[in-house]
């Protein structure tokens, strides 16, 4: 009994984690389309989730961060995700001139 109370506390206390984890590229702008109307499109980039990963929030942080990195390599100011779900994600990058 002891180690289910110990099991469900753990279990609730991951999606807390999620808060934990840095935003590794500060300098990328989340935005809305609006926002970028007058940027250079760059492209859209897709993500999907590792399945193997037994901590969703985890995957999910990993594959959002591996699309900043590649918006970023991309030379991406902001962008704009086009869908973000448990399994895959996608965004679209931007690059938009300092007024």
């Amino acid at each position: 009994m002891k180690c289910r109370a110990i099991i469900a506390a753990m279990v609730l206390a991951i999606p807390g984690c999620a808060s934990l984890m840095p935003d590794t590229y500060p300098e990328l702008i989340d935005a809305e389309a609006p926002m970028v109307k007058s940027c250079a499109s760059l492209g859209v980039i897709s993500e999907m989730a590792d399945a193997n990963n037994p901590i969703t929030t985890y995957a999910v942080w990993h594959m959002q961060h591996k699309i900043k990195a590649r918006a970023v390599k991309l030379g991406a100011t902001h962008i704009v995700w086009l869908h973000k779900a448990p399994q895959s994600a996608s965004a679209q990058a931007f690059r938009c001139e300092k007024k």
